[in-house]
């Protein structure tokens, strides 16, 4: 991500002389974004070891998610919370 030249806002663009000159001028500061974008051409043992990672990610994001976890404290409203048996 790069950051883009400051830009002045109100006033004239030629100083702080002259007509207009009145208004305060504030410093914006513009983000610019930029993505390339491009197809993968796996062979199919690629494709399949691409799918497994991805498979394996999404298993690791669900355990450690505790919204994806059924609720013990229901059943069990001494049972220790995720921050206790962790470690």
């Amino acid at each position: 991500m790069r950051t883009a030249v400051r830009a002045t806002v109100g006033g004239t663009p030629g100083g702080e002389g002259g007509g207009g000159g009145h208004r305060k001028r504030a410093a914006v500061s513009l983000t610019v974004t930029q993505a390339y974008r491009f197809a993968l051409d796996p062979t199919p043992a690629q494709e399949r070891e691409v799918l497994r990672h991805a498979g394996a990610a999404r298993v690791a994001f669900n355990w450690a998610w505790p919204g994806s976890r059924p609720s013990w404290t229901s059943a069990r409203p001494n049972a220790p919370t995720a921050s206790q048996t962790r470690s």
